[in-house]
């Protein structure tokens, strides 16, 4: 019994630094609201000059960033030094978005992980248009505008269960909203059970994740 807990918290240990690294990789795209306050927000104009990216990443590749072969009605997520069209963040962080049109009416959708669309119409600024969203859900979101009956390009955010807050000096802690169930017959669970976190929708986890099985 005792080897087996220990593979479960070896487990569990690995779980968590595999998704802190994956979001330490995107870590500069996204951020904190102290008071978890904050919702999505647009439009505001950008004034990019003075401000821009050293490059962009499309489809997993680096280029240098040149704002005279930026194509209209392009989406782009900003980081601190690169804007990019894909990225993971945790649960209840926010980031921000720019759109680069030449101003206008637009129509946003964003496609949560069930297949809900939240739809919002907005005027955009000729050149780049800044929003902030949140990530309120677990799982994939697409978000992309149109304009003039353009589609833009689309933005996927993969959104981490993870702590909705973080901890001092900016680490999370993706396991502390979980339950740890020891699968064994002494605590109360049957031992076949295959997960080992309950499933805690509110807290950010996945809500198709099988739970620990009472016996």
């Amino acid at each position: 019994m005792g080897m087996r807990i220990s593979i479960i918290l070896m487990f569990l240990s690995l779980t968590a630094a595999t998704m802190a690294s994956e979001q330490d990789e995107y870590q500069e795209f996204y951020f904190f609201d102290q008071e978890n306050r904050m919702e999505n927000t647009g439009p505001v104009e950008f004034e990019v000059d003075g401000v821009q990216p050293a490059y962009l990443i499309i489809n997993g590749q680096s280029q240098p960033f040149n704002p005279a072969i930026m194509q209209c009605n392009t989406f782009w997520i900003q980081g601190s030094t690169c804007w990019t069209q894909h990225m993971q963040c945790p649960f209840n962080s926010n980031f921000k978005l720019l759109a680069f049109t030449q101003g206008g009416l637009a129509t946003m959708v964003e496609v949560y992980p069930g297949g809900d669309q939240d739809v919002r119409e907005y005027r955009l600024f000729p050149g780049y248009t800044q929003f902030v969203f949140r990530a309120d859900a677990v799982g994939r979101h697409t978000i992309n505008f149109y304009r003039l009956g353009e589609m833009s390009n689309s933005i996927i955010v993969d959104v981490l269960p993870t702590r909705p807050n973080p901890q001092p000096g900016g680490l999370t802690d993706p396991l502390s909203h979980g339950t740890i169930l020891i699968d064994s017959v002494e605590e109360g669970f049957d031992p076949n059970a295959e997960q080992i976190l309950s499933d805690s929708q509110d807290q950010g986890f996945l809500s198709d994740v099988p739970q620990g099985e009472f016996i």
